[in-house]
């Protein structure tokens, strides 16, 4: 087997599963944000500037994961064209 192709397959191995694990995590962290909200509805103690500093963390997290997602997906395209474009060239 050609080099270039054992590492295309290799990296589409590893984003596979970089998206399953992403996926997963983003799973836990939405059920952990919705367990949240249901606990803030009910305990009356906590001030409506905490429930408003906790929504703005989770809307923080929120982006930040997204924007991580969109970073690592460009990274990954752009190893994948690279060995493309190195296939072509020979």
């Amino acid at each position: 087997m050609d080099q270039k192709q054992a590492v295309k397959q290799m990296l589409d191995f590893n984003k596979r599963a970089f998206d399953n694990v992403f996926n997963t995590l983003s799973s836990l962290q939405d059920e952990t944000e919705s367990m949240m909200e249901r606990f803030m509805e009910k305990a009356n103690w906590i001030t409506p500037e905490g429930k408003k500093m906790i929504s703005q963390m989770t809307e923080s997290y929120r982006k930040s994961r997204s924007d991580f997602k969109t970073l690592a997906d460009d990274h990954y395209r752009k190893a994948s064209e690279y060995f493309v474009r190195a296939d072509k060239k020979h």
